[in-house]
């Protein structure tokens, strides 16, 4: 983490005597500057480094630019040129001062590494004030962008006087609507402003949220308990971006996408959901109002990190996915994604996203009835868990190059039956339901044969012409490779497994 000369100065106040600066003093808060070094002028070259001076005379002629010497003993008009300069009247060794400096970057950057932590682990917004608190020692809040209150930090410090305002807030987010400049100044700034209410007294740094282009939230620290520091800005800046991240997933909780989350949930965990329910969120969610060639993908995900949290890894699957909602669901992520890809194109989109976040995924067919996510889920378990120990430096597998294997292992204990089968059976059986020729019936017919014309011919009662026509168009549907055992197989297993299918809803009609 790198540091500003306005800090490092302010925190030299506070343990020594005498601690003046010169230089550009506009760059004091400019200027990032990295842990410190003892300068030597022999190899000197850095740039924005902070350089411990063993021998004040020493600094006489060197040539580095942009950064903050920091010594004792030396006069008020040596020339800096474009650094900055710190002397210490206090008798103090290099090495003292070195330690010393070293100190104040290691408390930032614990404080850093916490928020990073509270970003990994989808830590709530109070959390990242809370353990901010410590470095402003100013109150603080973070209102949405409509100026909505969402949390708070160093409340219990507040004077007495300022108690009217209640319980929950230490400022009024009314003020920004009462006063228009603020409002106006607020919607175009991408920079901390200052805003001073006469009503109370009180001064306020006021900072911008973004989410790309878009005001997420705002950023509140008042004055009550220590004056602004300049230090302040840069490590506002430094919160802001954390507090950006953390307000992500605040979007990642959207009130409709929450109500498909939770709908999700009932399906996957095998309850019924009401059609009402459905219809409802397909007018109010995206991700549900299925166009022309969309369809769902359902996806089973897990990431090689273990520190990662499932909101986190969902969040940044939705983030990469656009028409994406993923919820933690066991010991994986269940996400559900819209496209309206050929499967070539979705893969690679789906393996460049997937090794960018280091994450390994199986994937259901394609389907369109959202109500049967919990069986499609299935299929993406199947594919994940065979996938990883056929092929664990693949991120992506598909649940169709696992199905065969599955079907001779369990046959259609763990998967229904009408999933299981092949897509193109599927249509001709869709096909055949107002037709009074049967497509499923005839290449079943054909494959037990030995793919035979003349003895599939006699055993369907028709002339061979009219069969060979027939199998033209049959094969229009058929995407297998029936030269490929495995593939001609899962045909034959499918062709059964809806011919019994039939049977058994006949057999239901009659009852």
């Amino acid at each position: 983490m790198k540091l500003s000369a306005a800090i490092l100065f302010d925190e030299l106040q506070k343990s020594y005597v005498g601690v003046r600066i010169f230089g550009q003093m506009d760059r004091c808060v400019e200027l990032a500057l990295s842990s410190p070094l003892f300068f030597d002028p022999t190899i000197a070259d850095g740039i924005q480094c902070v350089y411990i001076v063993r021998q004040p005379l020493s600094i006489r002629g060197a040539t580095v630019t942009g950064c903050l010497f920091i010594c004792t003993g030396i006069s008020e008009d040596f020339p800096v040129g474009d650094n900055i300069l710190i002397t210490i009247e206090q008798d103090v060794d290099a090495q003292t001062l070195h330690n010393f400096m070293t100190g104040i970057f290691h408390k930032y950057e614990i404080w850093d590494k916490t928020l990073m932590d509270l970003v990994l682990h989808a830590a709530s917004i109070t959390d990242y004030l809370e353990c901010s608190f410590p470095v402003f020692e100013n109150p603080m809040i973070v209102l949405d962008h409509n100026y909505r209150y969402i949390a708070r930090a160093g409340i219990e410090t507040l004077p007495k006087q300022y108690s009217y305002f209640g319980d929950l807030e230490f400022i009024d987010p009314e003020f920004l609507h009462t006063s228009p400049e603020t409002t106006e100044l607020l919607r175009s700034a991408h920079d901390i402003i200052s805003y001073r209410n006469p009503q109370i007294s009180g001064e306020f740094l006021l900072l911008n949220l973004y989410n790309g282009n878009l005001i997420t939230g705002l950023l509140v620290v008042g004055d009550y308990v220590n004056p602004f520091r300049t230090k302040d800005r840069p490590l506002l800046n430094h919160l802001a971006q954390y507090l950006q991240a953390a307000l992500l997933f605040g979007g990642y909780s959207a009130e409709n996408k929450s109500h498909l989350r939770n709908l999700m949930l009932q399906l996957l965990n095998g309850q019924k959901c009401k059609a009402d329910e459905i219809k409802l969120l397909q007018r109010q969610t995206s991700v549900l109002d299925l166009q022309k060639d969309d369809h769902f993908y359902c996806l089973s995900v897990i990431t090689e990190g273990s520190h990662l949290t499932g909101e986190y890894v969902a969040h940044q699957l939705e983030f990469a996915l656009p028409r994406a909602v993923a919820i933690p669901h066991g010991a994986a992520i269940a996400a559900l994604v819209t496209s309206n890809q050929t499967w070539e194109s979705f893969g690679e989109q789906m393996s460049n996203t997937l090794a960018e976040l280091s994450l390994h995924c199986g994937c259901s067919d394609a389907f369109t009835d959202f109500s049967a996510i919990g069986d499609y889920y299935k299929q993406a378990n199947v594919a994940l868990h065979m996938g990883m120990n056929a092929k664990a430096d693949h991120m992506l597998h598909r649940f169709s190059d696992y199905v065969l294997e599955h079907f001779i292992q369990y046959g259609c204990s763990v998967i229904p039956a009408q999933l299981l089968c092949a897509d193109c059976v599927k249509r001709m059986a869709e096909r055949d339901k107002t037709s009074s020729v049967s497509y499923c019936e005839s290449l079943r017919v054909y494959l037990d044969t030995g793919r035979n014309l003349s003895e599939t011919a006699r055993r369907l009662y028709i002339q061979r012409n009219t069969l060979i026509a027939r199998l033209e168009r049959i094969m229009r549907y058929v995407d297998l490779d029936l030269g490929n055992p495995d593939q001609r197989l899962y045909l034959e297993l499918s062709l059964r497994v809806v011919g019994l299918q039939y049977i058994l809803n006949r057999t239901e009609e009659k009852r």
